[in-house]
């Protein structure tokens, strides 16, 4: 069975194993697991407390942050885990082969010379909660493809930086805007009466 492990700071590695047992995947994310699934039937096993406890960020995955060392596989059928097939290996190669781009990157780097401590702000309205994470709207952030739109952050981003402002305002301003999408898009959304 081929598994795909990204450490941080370092290319991916396919990894063969004769099964893919908790203690793998545990191992690999030194510590407590968590599963996200992805396109193709791929689910990426991440370590459930690395934001917590302030594990190097590894990347960005639509509009999620990805902190710490994770291990791709896929799950069957009947939810065991499973080795990835060589459409799903190829489906992983092409999110690490995406170049960033300059807005990615300036992103990348004014938040990473920030070294931000993790704040999580706790929405809840209706049947609706959400916890979302500065480092997830940071991950939002780079995936902002309007050109107009990314002149109007980085220009917010800079002003607050030269004033000496805590970026985590702007942060917590966009993350009331995610929740207010959040509420529009969810299905099940009822508003309290």
């Amino acid at each position: 069975m081929k598994a795909i492990i990204k450490k941080v700071d370092e290319q991916i590695e396919i990894k063969e194993f004769d099964k893919i047992r908790y203690e793998d995947l545990k191992g690999v994310v030194n510590g407590w697991i968590e599963a996200v699934s992805l396109d193709k039937g791929v689910t990426c096993w991440m370590n459930e407390e690395a934001k917590l406890i302030g594990l190097p960020r590894n990347f960005s995955i639509g509009g999620i942050s990805i902190e710490g060392d994770v291990i791709f596989t896929s799950i069957d059928e009947e939810g065991d885990t499973v080795g990835l097939d060589d459409e799903q290996i190829e489906y992983i190669k092409s999110i690490f082969n995406k170049k960033a781009t300059e807005f990615e990157k300036w992103i990348d780097t004014f938040f990473d010379e920030k070294d931000l401590e993790l704040k999580i702000w706790t929405y809840s309205e209706g049947n609706l909660i959400a916890n979302i994470d500065n480092k997830s709207v940071i991950a939002e952030l780079r995936n902002v493809r309007n050109k107009d739109s990314q002149s109007q952050i980085l220009d917010t981003l800079v002003m607050m930086d030269f004033l000496n402002r805590d970026v985590n305002d702007y942060l917590k301003f966009i993350a009331d805007q995610m929740f207010e999408h959040m509420k529009k898009t969810n299905p099940f959304y009822e508003e309290a009466r």
